[in-house]
């Protein structure tokens, strides 16, 4: 950013001093209310914290994402290469993640504020987020990257509101910052197609609004380029890192042709009854391991010696029982399958799993043509062919979905624990540079009896259970009510033939809530049940700061329509 854009930001006069106050004040607390909690740390779970935790390891002593196996690119890094630049400034970890999360809510306060020219709004729009608990309750607090992919959500949104309103002299140079957040974004979690109906309304905005200040297209196209290109930036550069450490110019393997195309051929399979969340039944395994002598070379993993598959088998037997006892359930199969393929040596390089797959999906596709296997092809590949109780699944998680995001389903009280052997949990704490960990479920072991909290940190804990408990009491109401303000004040603003921009934004954040709610109704329909904090956690926030905006835009209206009233007499 240039001097003068930055001469522009920061313009300050005093009525805007108050915000920052209460941002200095409010930023200091949430960074020292995240630092008093206990952080559970569960090294054990390989594919999910332990992943981040190895990944970022690896990257900061320099070997990139580390030897190549079936674990190195499942995920995108961008996480991980946080967890390495919060050590690097030799930190606690709570500390550069609750700084991160606060610069991105005081970001966006600070913008929707100056769009809006109302330092009042900035001031409750960032209480609001700051004091909203999701955050610093249940699986949020553990290392997992939920927390910080919000977080570039919000930072990224700020910057492309500049980009639309703004009267910055070069724009241009905002653009490339938002393209390369939402890059970033886009390396941190594999689920970036959400965003794009938001981010199509708001190309929409932009050039709606540079058509009627009279810009030169030429100027206005150029800007927008810079954020399209800058985008690619991050997913590019590791891509090229894979290349170069590992031989394929990819982000992640999940997207790889040829796997996704096996996947696709082996949950296409009609053999026995298809039962929701069972994407590839054991009915559909046996007949495939028939026609494709590669597949069957996976039989043994997948279908042998039952005590060996109770690791993959028991989560779904556990949460939907019956014939899922024995086999397994949708969000679980996909990392058995991969299990399996590493287990026979196909994992010892990227090429001989991307050939694996290739001769499996041939195989199992040409029975199919042939006649010798039923199969009823998904258009998404990770998703199976559509039945009737996906549909009800689907439609009965949107109720679910929003209920969780609006606290109608109270945010949990109890912390999360650690997990895991001592060492490893004491090797993490150290990594980390954790000082506070959240004991195990067994108390007394002997490590993490080193790292209990001490009397600040219970007092601190007793304030932020009673702010839990405020937030699950009042919040569900006035979600409901800042709902039904959006509604009132955009049909009063319809009716004065003016839209103000926090009126936009509180639609763009509705639409941003909406794919979401969507996105995760389908898996919650198709694949797994994935209503829980860390995966509502964009729509959660972005429901509190649509709150927020809307009660202000339903004020701004009404002062509107009392002052036209009052002009008239």
């Amino acid at each position: 950013m240039n001097a003068s854009t930055a001469a522009t930001l920061a313009d300050s006069p005093p009525r805007w001093t108050a915000f920052w106050a209460v941002a200095a004040i409010c930023g200091f607390a949430y960074v020292a209310n995240m630092l008093l909690i206990p952080v559970p740390l569960i090294p054990i779970l390989g594919h999910d914290d332990g992943h981040f935790m190895f990944q970022a390891k690896s990257i900061s002593e320099g070997q990139w994402l580390g030897p190549y196996d079936g674990m190195t690119l499942i995920k995108g890094p961008g996480f991980p290469l946080f967890l390495v630049l919060g050590r690097i400034t030799g930190l606690p970890y709570p500390i550069p993640l609750a700084a991160f999360e606060f610069t991105s809510f005081a970001l966006l306060s600070f913008v929707v504020s100056r769009l809006a020219n109302s330092p009042r709004l900035g001031i409750v729009l960032l209480t609001t987020l700051a004091a909203f608990p999701w955050m610093w309750s249940g699986a949020l607090l553990r290392v997992f990257r939920d927390g910080f992919y919000a977080s570039l959500l919000f930072m990224f949104l700020a910057l492309s509101f500049l980009v639309i309103w703004s009267e910055l002299r070069r724009k241009w140079l905002v653009a490339i910052a938002a393209g390369l957040v939402f890059g970033w974004m886009a390396i941190t979690r594999e689920e970036t197609p959400w965003l794009f109906p938001a981010v199509l309304a708001m190309a929409a905005c932009f050039f709606m609004v540079e058509k009627r200040k009279s810009r030169a297209l030429a100027g206005s196209v150029l800007i927008f380029l810079c954020a399209v290109l800058s985008s690619a930036v991050p997913s590019v550069l590791v891509a090229t890192m894979n290349y170069t450490k590992y031989g394929v110019f990819l982000v992640t393997d999940f997207t790889e042709r040829n796997f996704r195309e096996a996947l696709r051929a082996l949950y296409s399979v009609e053999a026995g009854e298809r039962i929701a969340y069972m994407p590839a039944s054991r009915a559909a395994r046996l007949a495939s391991y028939d026609q494709s002598p590669t597949f069957a070379r996976l039989r043994d993993a997948l279908d042998g010696d039952p005590a060996k598959l109770a690791g993959w088998q028991s989560p779904g037997c556990s949460m939907h029982g019956g014939p899922f006892c024995g086999d397994y359930a949708g969000g679980w199969f996909m990392w058995a399958f991969r299990d399996a393929v590493a287990d026979i040596g196909e994992y010892r390089t990227p090429q001989a799993a991307i050939e694996f797959y290739r001769s499996m999906a041939a195989e199992i596709n040409g029975a199919c043509r042939e006649g010798r296997l039923s199969c009823r092809y998904s258009p998404v590949a990770e998703l199976p062919p559509i039945i009737s109780d996906n549909v009800t699944n689907t439609f009965e998680a949107l109720g679910g979905i929003i209920a969780r995001i609006s606290l109608a389903s109270p945010l949990p009280h109890e912390p999360q624990r650690s997990e895991g052997p001592s060492g490893m949990i004491h090797i993490a704490a150290v990594f980390l540079r954790v000082k506070m960990i959240s004991p195990k479920a067994p108390s007394g072991d002997d490590v993490v009896s080193r790292w209990q909290p001490r009397r600040l940190v219970a007092a601190a804990g007793w304030v932020q259970r009673t702010v839990r408990e405020v937030f699950n009491f009042v919040w569900p109401a006035l979600a409901l009510a800042g709902g039904a303000a959006i509604v009132v004040s955009t049909i009063m603003s319809i009716g004065r033939r003016t839209v103000q921009p926090a009126m936009l934004i509180t639609w763009l954040l509705l639409i941003l809530i909406a794919s979401r709610v969507a996105l995760l109704a389908l898996i919650n329909g198709l694949l797994f049940r994935a209503i829980n904090m860390e995966y509502t956690t964009p729509a959660a926030y972005c429901l509190v700061a649509a709150t927020v905006i809307g009660f202000y835009c339903l004020i701004v209206e009404l002062r509107a329509r009392h002052s036209s009233r009052a002009a008239g007499r």
